[in-house]
């Protein structure tokens, strides 16, 4: 993802800081204001964090990012379409379809779509497939 290194980073830095944090308060007790402040640096890299996590899973200003599965059910022609707001949910889901109940599809694709605000305009990327070729995905 677009964020990783800087996530990673933080992620250490933050590990530093809560390990420092609770030195302190096992040493002073937490009653001091040099306590308070180390805690709300962490709150605010935390803040920071999701941030940038979040960051992760929208294309630009104003666009819109969401997640659909397209599938094919055993014994009908048409695709069907699953639509989810949260990548780890369509993610578990998918997986979830893949594995425990491969007998009821022919296909399953995750997709990730983002809505151009801006021109109305939607992209499309392809980021699993089951029971599917890639070079067969229209």
């Amino acid at each position: 993802m677009k964020n990783d290194e800087k996530i990673l980073k933080m992620v250490k830095d933050l590990r530093g800081d809560c390990m420092m944090f609770i030195d302190s308060v096992k040493a002073y007790g937490n009653q001091c204001a040099y306590t308070d402040r180390m805690l709300e640096k962490i709150l605010e890299t935390s803040g920071e964090l999701a941030n940038l996590y979040s960051g992760n899973f929208t294309s630009s200003e104003g666009d819109q990012v969401y997640w659909v599965i397209i599938y094919n059910e055993k014994g009908y022609k048409e695709e069907r379409a699953l639509h989810y707001d949260d990548y780890d949910d369509a993610r578990a889901d998918f997986i979830y379809f893949s594995e425990r109940e491969p007998e009821f599809y022919n296909y399953l694709v995750l997709k990730e779509i983002t809505y151009h605000d801006a021109d109305g305009s939607e992209t499309y990327k392809d980021l699993e497939y089951w029971g599917i070729d890639e070079k067969e995905v229209k």
